[in-house]
């Protein structure tokens, strides 16, 4: 066994979570961030076995950025796994850590009450981060309110540079890693889905290798007249959640669509809009293709996403199957059709968080 030394460790991988930590330990008090449930991870291997790794862990703080707090459920799954205190991050109560523009960025006030913090996450294909995981749990899903909202600011994330999959030359990624290294946040444990693997390692150390391991896209050879995205049952209780499949493709480099193509999203969405207040609102406020909200800042939690929607709605046309209350979408415009509308020569994908389809141009 050896004691976790940040200086040292290299990227370390793994298929088994179990061999991954056979021989860490670490007696150093710490914070663990956990992502909230829409996050597909085995929290029913992770808590146990990170229990056991680090014995002086302090408590896990579930990184809610500034979306809704945990169900009594959601919190209940937590708890069981553990000894430790369950905590659920709150962006009033934050500390902060540097100011940038006059704007004051803050963290989650107990992850700076301990050595140093672990993130735990996923790593896959994200809107504006352009992959997901290293400081990004700590600094978005831990960060205070003003910081998030800063960061998800309309010039930002409407940059021609910020593209899902883009790492090199993103400047929202640039953002979260300067304010990652003011953190506490000294090792990433992430789940690369596309690999099936477990990494283990410093947040930058974990950045650089999914700049050369995590491929994002897959080639295809034609174009669609439109998509059916099966929305995985994490990802698709909300719209808000659901949507992030639809624009991650919309708005990818070179989709396989048609101009004016469909996009189907396929999910329950048993929360209906979500819980986002700025995205909800600007929904109730604006109608498809929302281009109304392109040019205009619009304020509170989740806002960023009607100007991803507006986007994709320049392009392509969204509509919505297999939810659980179509009247809700009916009333802010977006159509819910029957998966008897669907078109047999349509393009189906069953995870399109996983790896993102491109279409194959001619050089």
């Amino acid at each position: 066994m050896f004691t976790v030394d940040p200086t040292s460790l290299s990227v370390l991988k793994s298929k088994s979570i179990e061999h991954l930590f056979a021989e860490i330990c670490s007696f150093d008090r710490i914070s663990v961030v956990l992502p909230d449930c829409t996050r597909p991870l085995p929290f029913e291997k992770v808590l146990p076995i990170l229990e056991k790794v680090f014995p002086n862990l302090e408590h896990w703080v579930v990184g809610l950025g500034l979306h809704r707090s945990l169900t009594e459920a959601e919190r209940l799954r937590f708890q069981c796994l553990t000894t430790k205190p369950i905590l659920e991050h709150d962006p009033d109560r934050c500390i902060d850590i540097d100011v940038v523009e006059g704007v004051s960025i803050g963290i989650f006030e107990p992850l700076l009450q301990t050595a140093w913090t672990l993130t735990v996450g996923v790593m896959e294909v994200h809107q504006y981060a352009g992959i997901s995981g290293g400081y990004k749990g700590v600094v978005v899903g831990c960060g205070s309110r003003t910081s998030i909202e800063r960061l998800h600011r309309r010039e930002l994330v409407c940059d021609d540079r910020v593209v899902v999959g883009a790492i090199a030359g993103n400047p929202f990624r640039a953002e979260i890693e300067r304010l990652g290294k003011n953190t506490q946040c000294r090792f990433g444990l992430q789940w690369v889905p596309s690999l099936k693997e477990w990494w283990f390692g410093t947040p930058e150390a974990l950045l650089a290798e999914a700049q050369t391991c995590i491929q994002p896209w897959y080639e295809v050879d034609r174009l669609y007249p439109g998509v059916v995205l099966n929305i995985p049952k994490s990802k698709g209780v909300s719209l808000y959640q659901a949507s992030r499949a639809a624009t991650y493709l919309a708005l990818s480099p070179n989709p396989p669509l048609v101009e004016r193509a469909t996009i189907v999203l396929k999910a329950s969405m048993v929360e209906g809009l979500g819980a986002e207040k700025g995205f909800v609102n600007a929904l109730k406020s604006h109608k498809p293709p929302w281009e109304t909200c392109l040019g205009k800042d619009i304020p509170g939690a989740g806002a960023q996403r009607i100007w991803m929607l507006a986007r994709l709605a320049n392009r392509y046309r969204l509509v919505l199957t297999g939810v659980e209350d179509p009247a809700l979408f009916h009333e802010v415009g977006i159509p819910v059709i029957s998966e008897l509308e669907i078109k047999e020569e349509w393009l189906y994908l069953q995870n399109p968080f996983k790896q993102i389809p491109q279409y194959r141009t001619v050089t």
